[in-house]
């Protein structure tokens, strides 16, 4: 890595003092770039050099003397200056102050501290240099932030600097933020902000993730706020970060209450569906006959008692289950294609099937199915209803017997009759 070769302008009007300190400042290392002898000239040679260091007598020849020249090199030119004089003059010495130089070398100078001093002048405009760039750097990054950033006294908890954005936020200029502490700034009326700041002692940091503040114009935002302490050996500040949350809050306060109106709308819907299964209920176990509901896997979902009784189980033991759990197979896998049919065809379906209880009896019922439909017209299930219809089966299974036997003695009755009729050579009439 190449080392950068300090360049120290020379400004000397006495040319043996001046040949001597090119030797001088040669052997140190450093590069000379020129010498002059007044200010006149000594200010163009700066401006178009820009040299890392002047050496400058403080008497020099010209209207310009070595002071208001220093003056200019380091205020327009940021040039460091050290200066090299003979005169200890008061007067002197206090106009030299005020330009605030990096060192003075008396005449006659010793080398070795002369090189110190220069070296030490050098290190300390780079350090100067350095910081002054952090600070730009910070100072850009502050005032372009979109966050309101706050320093304040940890003592008096005065305001002591301010951005921009926080200045927009409050709707406060800068200059009327001096000498008011933060609690008059954004006043809390829950006193949460300054307890808050109270305890950053303890706890090294501090967080509201929304605090209400009228600005000014009486316009009202939600800001939310971060403070932490910053140790310096001069001063204790605290850091206070805000950023404007207010859309955020109203679009949080939007959706609490949308979700608010959510649970109760399910409230009130779940307060009328078990209404509506408690009519239900009470419909179906008011129902003599066997009465269901399935779902679209022929699962039942409601059952009256009579159907639990005929079942030999509880309403929730059957609730989940299907007829394969209860009835014979070949009976069950009938039901349930009775129930696909339903489902499929979406049309009621009435049927006379045979029934067998889990105590193993036999009966006949007159089951009708329909077809369960969701709002947008789905099928979701069946609900159907079963009537014993074993006594008329068997008053029907009399009648045929009877109706046969009556048949039958009608005929035989009339074939005697023709028997009869055929030994008297008679008929019978019509």
């Amino acid at each position: 890595m190449n080392v950068k070769i300090p360049r120290i302008l020379v400004i000397e009007d006495d040319g043996i003092i001046a040949h001597h300190l090119q030797i001088v400042l040669k052997k140190f290392g450093y590069q000379v770039q020129e010498v002059v002898g007044n200010g006149a000239d000594a200010m163009r040679l700066a401006e178009a050099t820009r040299p890392d260091l002047a050496l400058m007598d403080i008497q020099i020849e010209g209207d310009i003397d070595g002071i208001e020249v220093a003056e200019f090199l380091q205020s327009r030119l940021n040039i460091p200056v050290v200066f090299l004089t003979s005169f200890d003059s008061d007067q002197l010495l206090q106009r030299a102050k005020v330009t605030h130089p990096f060192g003075y070398v008396t005449k006659p100078f010793e080398e070795r501290h002369l090189h110190a001093t220069l070296e030490l002048a050098l290190q300390k405009h780079r350090f100067e240099y350095e910081l002054r760039a952090s600070q730009q750097r910070y100072q850009a990054v502050v005032s372009q932030s979109s966050d309101g950033i706050v320093l304040i006294d940890i003592e008096t908890q005065h305001v002591v600097e301010a951005n921009s954005a926080f200045e927009r936020m409050t709707g406060i200029p800068f200059d009327q933020m001096i000498h008011r502490t933060i609690q008059e700034i954004l006043p809390n009326p829950e006193a949460s902000l300054e307890a808050g700041l109270t305890r950053l002692a303890e706890n090294s940091d501090f967080h509201m993730a929304a605090m209400r503040l009228q600005r000014s114009d009486g316009q009202i935002v939600y800001l939310e706020l971060k403070a932490t302490i910053i140790e310096s050996p001069q001063q204790r500040l605290i850091c206070v970060v805000t950023r404007d949350v207010t859309e955020q809050y109203w679009s949080e306060q939007r959706l609490r209450q949308m979700h608010e109106d959510l649970e109760l709308q399910v409230r009130q819907r779940t307060a009328a569906l078990n209404q509506v299964n408690r009519q239900l209920n009470a419909l179906m176990n008011g129902i003599p006959d066997l009465a269901w509901v399935k779902d679209e896997r022929s699962q039942f979902v409601a059952v009256n008692q009579p159907l639990a009784d005929a079942c030999d189980c509880s309403i929730d033991e059957l609730i989940g289950k299907t007829d394969l759990d209860f009835f014979p197979p070949k009976l069950a896998e009938s039901y349930r294609l009775d129930d696909f049919q339903v489902m499929e065809s979406g049309q009621l379906k009435k049927i006379e099937e045979q029934f067998v209880n889990r105590a193993g009896r036999e009966s006949w019922n007159e089951t009708i199915k329909v077809p369960v439909f969701d709002e947008h017209g789905v099928v979701t299930g069946t609900a159907g209803i079963a009537r014993d219809i074993t006594q008329r089966k068997l008053s029907e299974v009399v009648l045929q017997r009877s109706q046969a036997e009556l048949a039958d003695l009608v005929y035989q009755s009339t074939h005697e009759l023709e028997t009869l009729d055929g030994h008297t050579g008679s008929k019978l009439p019509g």
